[in-house]
């Protein structure tokens, strides 16, 4: 049969949220602009983390930016002119031919919020996530300030013996087994790969350091590899699983 969600895993991984309009997003070019017209923009303006800047860019930074209002009423976010501007011009429009009513009155918001996950991830300075349709289940520690997309996973934890864990082959198996496909790729989600995943329960202490050095031992190693190649994560893993002529077991 499948498994049960534990409540031990609640509220430790979330999806990413769901902006609802690509009028919110902006290039590099055009976020240090704003900033640099008005320094209140820094306010609203958030680095913006994607499924493929965490498998494709080397050091997992966002590639671009977005305007978040978070739960400011429209009288507060008008205050943030050029940013709100943008908003109003490009965001306002596509809102108002949705169907949900909530869309259309608050559309100056992002669809929806993720609003726990940011309530709880202002206690870490780092969380570790993973792209929800991928290749290759690949995890990484990113800082926690990001806006983070809904095609993002993101673990409330910072140690390196949860990341020991969930990158192994053991949860690459349960999530292989449970979650779902597109196309070929592995779709990640919390509910059906993480909240039914039989975590070790209060390991020793012998066995919980042992854990941390691994996890970090592993995080390292793939770095180092990551920087001399000058690849990002898919390339690593793909590299990882490919067969060469000498062992391909003839």
């Amino acid at each position: 049969g499948n498994p049960y969600n534990l409540k031990f895993n609640k509220a430790t991984c979330f999806q990413g949220s769901v902006i609802l309009g690509s009028g919110f997003i902006l290039q590099t070019n055009e976020a240090t602009q704003l900033i640099q017209n008005n320094e209140l923009n820094k306010t609203v303006i958030q680095s913006y983390l994607i499924g493929e800047d965490i498998n494709s860019n080397i050091d997992h930074k966002p590639s671009r930016y977005v305007i978040n209002f978070k739960d400011m009423s429209v009288q507060e976010a008008a205050k943030y002119k050029d940013c709100y501007q943008i908003v109003e011009e490009k965001v306002y429009p596509e809102r108002q031919k949705k169907k949900d009513k909530g869309y259309r009155t608050k559309w100056w918001q992002f669809g929806r919020r993720s609003v726990e996950l940011y309530s709880k991830i202002i206690n870490f300075n780092r969380v570790i996530v993973t792209c929800r349709v991928t290749k290759h289940l690949c995890f990484t520690f990113v800082p926690s300030n990001y806006v983070y997309d809904v095609g993002t996973n993101v673990i409330l934890s910072d140690r390196h013996d949860m990341f020991a864990i969930i990158q192994s082959t053991l949860h690459l198996a349960w999530s292989r087994k449970y979650g779902s496909t597109l196309r070929f790729d592995l779709r990640y989600t919390n509910e059906d790969c993480f909240e039914t995943f039989p975590f070790p329960q209060s390991p020793s202490p012998e066995a919980k350091v042992a854990l941390d050095q691994i996890g970090e031992a592993y995080q390292e190693h793939r770095r180092q590899f990551m920087l001399s190649l000058q690849i990002g994560l898919t390339k690593t893993y793909n590299l990882f699983h490919k067969k060469r002529p000498h062992d391909c077991g003839c």
